[in-house]
């Protein structure tokens, strides 16, 4: 393939623009060469992130996004109710690090959480405040882990949520910070091992750090109380530049594992004994096509979670002296093992049993089984920690359910909440249905519906329909309080468990990977035509949105089929299918969607669906993209070329509008103040174009009565 890149200085002048315009968007041709095929594109200047002409375009356009919603009335008050619904204390589920509980703590609108610690839970201390600017930049912090002496623990900073992050090492005993310090790594999975720690690094891009190709990412080792520049080189693989490497690694076992993964999941695992540093890399793992991963390792086992010739996942423990001998723990079942932890002396079983976690704990035999089922559907997490401790912590929460943080005493198998909040509305006036609906090729597909109780299925219900389909990642109903806003204006939230996800196992999973995609996009139209056929909606009181890979759905679909909705929001998505294995870590998602150059089929299939190359002129939906300045996983170059040529193609009076965020990145570690601020913006867009020029119910009587449930 013969790539042919044209890149013009363009003036300033020409990115003037008016309320009622688009920001001008110079059309300067650039070919791909595919096969025997030659794609023309109009808008790869966009790809060059740090040119002033970009970024001047970038700004015209959030210009341009907020003229758009300083038109609609009910803008402010949205924000303002949503500042109240924000406005909890929240805390998240404690960890055991070294002899410390750690756990992150948000009074309500503060920009981070910051962390605090401790031994008796009277003596909580402060240990980090992401809140504290570093440099002028905004910046999140994770704690790690601990060394086995427990004197120390890592710690990563995120700057302006880029994926790029440093560890940083801290005295657990007075919380000093150590001179050591690693920077600019990204993904760098330490693991502590005597006297130091494993990591991993790719070298330092060679262009734009955030668009830039990561390769040859490389396993190191750092010693406490060395610099960076000496740090050890312990694996790299220059055959495969397009790889990911990390380890794992027993200091009771003296074993090292290094993961190879070509993907997001699957790959290779070795083993390698650290008493003899001569020895080779034995295979614990062969290049397989599901998922593997170490659980943990006790009495002289490796317990590995894999989905090899498992579907729906398993548990198997390995003799670590004759890995040839293993032996299942957990059996496959009929529904889906997504994930063991461990924790007091017990392994915790997280399954997704109808789109819905359940977690069984048992001992390490796989016997003695105790299911931990809450009463309503929602999302499981947590039960990680060390044998000792005889509490182990985990968090519920649904969609009207704020995240709640509970304890778990594994002898007595009692479950006590640790604390709940308090929130600014009634989760009891809110009802939540599961419903399955036939999609294209007959195959039956759940969704989660929400709404008040008080609708009627009119078909005029304000509807938001919410998908990923991707990377065996299962969507199981999580609380967000940006929906309890649109649920109070008798809006109807949908999220659909479609193909691509992990909801069903590996075979859920790969009937949406590949050449198998548009059942992801079938599915998510199903959805919408289910939702019109059963009376909640119509098409134009019907939104879509998704996030990432979300993002692409959003993409397809819109361009697949836009009289089916009034509103779209692809958010931080994938949208050119052709290139995106071309900037950062894009060459991890090959397994997950094909390649262009692979055949003329997969190019074929890719063109097909890709959004950015199927807009054509016609009318599309009210459309607002978002997209972030630090995005260095979905380059904020998919969301500018796609935005660029929708504007372009639009017919009639609904906007496409472009929102680039300042210092942010693919979401994680968001503000506070970011997320209320995205959220009423789609809210209000939404509510807007979908012909609402006052608020369906008013947010002075529901203030009223929050209000009353507050003082309760």
């Amino acid at each position: 393939m013969k790539k042919i890149t044209l890149f013009l200085a363009l003036p300033l002048c020409i990115l003037a623009q008016n309320a009622t315009s688009y920001p001008n968007t110079p059309k300067i041709p650039t070919e791909q060469h595919y096969f025997d095929k030659t794609i023309v594109e109009n808008y790869a200047w966009l790809e060059q992130d740090t040119a002033k002409e970009v970024i001047a375009w970038t700004e015209a356009q959030n210009q341009k996004t907020d003229a758009v919603l300083l038109e609609i009335p009910y803008y402010e008050d949205l924000q303002n109710r949503l500042v109240e619904l924000y406005d909890y204390p929240r805390v998240s589920v404690p960890k055991m690090i070294g002899d410390f509980w750690f756990l992150s703590r948000n009074t309500g609108l503060q920009s981070q959480s910051a962390i605090y610690y401790y031994k008796e839970k009277q003596g909580e201390k402060l240990f980090a405040d992401a809140n504290v600017i570093h440099n002028g930049v905004p910046y999140t912090i994770d704690v790690l882990s601990a060394s086995k002496n427990k004197k120390y623990v890592l710690l990563e900073l995120h700057h302006a949520g880029s994926d790029f992050s440093d560890l940083q090492i801290r005295n657990l005993a007075d919380n000093s910070i150590l001179a050591d310090k690693i920077t600019k790594l990204k993904f760098p999975s330490p693991v502590w091992y005597k006297d130091g720690f494993f990591y991993s690094k790719f070298p330092k891009p060679k262009g734009s750090e955030l668009t830039e190709i990561n390769e040859y990412q490389s396993i190191y080792y750092h010693k406490i109380g060395t610099d960076e520049s000496q740090d050890e080189l312990i694996y790299q693989n220059l055959e495969k530049p397009y790889r990911y490497h990390y380890a794992w690694a027993s200091e009771e076992a003296e074993l090292m594992v290094i993961y190879a993964k070509d993907g997001t999941a699957s790959g290779s695992i070795f083993l390698k004994n650290l008493k003899d540093p001569k020895a080779k890399l034995d295979v614990l793992v062969s290049n397989e096509t599901g998922e593997s991963r170490i659980v943990g390792y006790k009495n002289g086992k490796i317990y590995l979670y894999t989905t090899q010739n498992a579907p729906n996942g398993k548990l198997v423990a390995i003799d670590a002296k004759n890995i040839n001998n293993r032996q299942d723990i957990i059996p496959e079942g009929e529904n889906a093992l997504q994930n063991v932890t461990k924790a007091g002396g017990k392994l915790f079983a997280h399954y997704v049993e109808n789109a819905q976690n359940v977690v069984y704990a048992m001992d390490y035999n796989g016997k003695n089984i105790t299911p931990i089922i809450l009463k309503e559907p929602g999302t499981l997490e947590g039960f990680q920690g060390s044998d000792a401790q005889n509490l182990v912590y985990f968090s519920f929460s649904s969609i009207t359910k704020p995240l709640t943080v509970y304890s778990y005493n594994t002898k007595t198998q009692e479950i006590k909440p640790f604390e709940e909040p308090k929130h600014a509305f009634n989760p009891d006036d809110y009802y939540t249905e599961q419903v399955w609906f036939n999609s294209k090729d007959g195959t039956k597909v759940p969704m989660f519906v929400v709404h008040r109780k008080d609708i009627v299925k009119n078909g005029e219900n304000p509807t938001l329909v919410y998908g990923y389909g991707g990377f065996n990642i299962s969507i199981t109903p999580k609380f967000d309080p940006g929906m309890i806003a649109f649920l109070e204006q008798g809006g109807v939230y949908v999220v659909v468990n479609l193909r691509g996800g992990g909801e069903f196992g590996e075979s859920w999973h790969q009937q949406g990977t590949k050449m198998n995609k548009q059942n992801v996009f079938d599915d998510f139209i199903a959805a919408a035509e289910y939702l019109i056929d059963m009376g909640y909606t119509n098409p134009k009181k019907l939104a879509i949105e998704g996030r990432s890979n979300g993002g692409l759905l959003v993409g397809a679909c819109m361009t697949q089929r836009p009289d089916l909705y009034a509103v779209a929001f692809p958010v931080v998505g994938v949208l050119d299918m052709l290139k995106y294995q071309n900037f950062t870590i894009g060459w991890g998602w090959i397994p997950e969607y094909g390649v262009a150059s692979e055949s003329v089929e997969m190019f074929e299939y890719l063109l097909k669906y890709s959004p950015l190359h199927n807009v054509r002129d016609k009318k599309y939906p009210a459309t607002l993209i978002y997209t972030a300045d630090h995005d260095d996983r979905v380059v904020p170059l998919h969301s500018f070329k796609f935005a660029a040529t929708l504007q372009a193609s639009q017919q009639g009076d609904l906007p496409v509008v472009l929102r680039v965020a300042k210092n942010a990145g693919h979401g994680s570690g968001k503000p506070t103040e970011g997320k209320i601020k995205e959220r009423a913006e789609r809210i209000a867009f939404m509510l807007w174009y979908m012909g609402y020029k006052n608020l369906p119910h008013n947010l002075r009587e529901n203030n009223v009565n929050n209000l009353e449930i507050i003082a309760k």
